[in-house]
């Protein structure tokens, strides 16, 4: 394999030892590797280990508390409340998602909010866990303000991302998850000078994403506690249901195949139709067979970093 080609177990380990170094050893420290190569392998390099560096440096300078230790402020028989002790937000969110799933086998659904953490990049990591535990899931994610509401033109509120998983018969659950922004800044609504010019973003579909980023907004932000409009601060709010408080698991998937039959019958061409998430499957299969392909940036930044530990690149040789 070239040198910046690893395999996610490798590349995993890799990651995970750079943090004992910072943090000593710690279950944290691979529960945040995981999830960062979880989102290379599933192609959403940009929310994966890319962004390890900056996270290394902000735990290091004191930003970023690693390990954390999100601690109850409120607990009822299906609902929590976390305080997220400035941890990571991939680590904040797991641990909010365990007890999510937990409420739910105890009382059918459990909806768990955690504020004072930072972005965990996606949520979608969290839903797909609780999908394999036979478990429909939703999470939700506030950030910084950067977007208007629809007709306005100042940032009020974040990219605010939902995700939604449900389990199948297969090992590949349905998933989706989604940014509440518009994919291109609209034009004429640029704030600051140069070089650093911050670009203030629309909603998608107009007022139907400005509706939803609200209510993401209200779930993940307002229910939680979090702190409106600090930077780095994000509120997530995480939901899981006990399929077999509605019916048995079995058929939860036989419906599900169901509905993915009438999807496929209903194009000329079958196999141009998929669920959610089924694209991401697919690179996930082929990225655990040839590994994962790093930027080489991204590949010397972290060999520096290993350096500096004494550690040997695994995959040997940069490009």
């Amino acid at each position: 394999m070239p040198g910046n080609t690893l395999a996610a177990d490798k590349l995993s380990a890799y990651l995970g030892t750079l943090l004992s170094k910072l943090a000593g050893d710690t279950p944290q420290n691979q529960t945040l590797a995981e999830t960062l190569v979880w989102h290379d392998l599933i192609g959403r390099p940009a929310q994966g280990v890319a962004r390890f560096q900056a996270l290394y440096h902000d735990i290091r300078e004191g930003r970023i508390t690693h390990p954390c230790q999100p601690a109850l402020i409120k607990k009822n028989h299906s609902g929590a409340r976390l305080d997220g002790d400035n941890g990571p937000g991939q680590t904040v969110a797991t641990q909010a998602m365990d007890q999510a799933m937990t409420l739910a086998r105890e009382a059918g659904m459990g909806l768990v909010t955690v504020g004072n953490s930072h972005d965990p990049g996606t949520a979608a990591y969290e839903v797909q866990r609780a999908a394999r535990q036979n478990l429909v899931a939703l999470a939700f994610g506030t950030s910084a303000p950067c977007m208007a509401a629809h007709g306005g033109s100042e940032p009020v509120l974040g990219e605010n991302r939902l995700a939604f998983a449900a389990p199948r018969s297969t090992d590949q659950p349905l998933l989706f998850e989604m940014l509440t922004t518009a994919p291109d800044p609209a034009p004429g609504l640029l704030k600051g000078t140069a070089p650093l010019i911050q670009t203030t973003l629309q909603p998608f579909a107009g007022a139907k994403g400005y509706c939803l980023a609200v209510m993401v907004e209200i779930l993940a932000g307002i229910l939680s506690g979090n702190a409106e409009g600090e930077s780095g601060d994000t509120g997530q709010c995480f939901v899981a249901i006990d399929i077999s408080r509605f019916m048995p698991a079995a058929e939860f998937q036989d419906r599900m195949e169901e509905l993915y039959g009438f999807i496929k019958a209903s194009g000329d061409d079958p196999s141009s139709l998929h669920l959610p998430g089924e694209a991401r499957w697919q690179l996930l299969a082929q990225h655990q067979q040839q590994g994962i392909t790093l930027d080489p940036g991204t590949a010397r930044e972290l060999a520096a970093l290993g350096q500096e530990h004494g550690l040997t690149w695994p995959a040997g040789d940069l490009p």
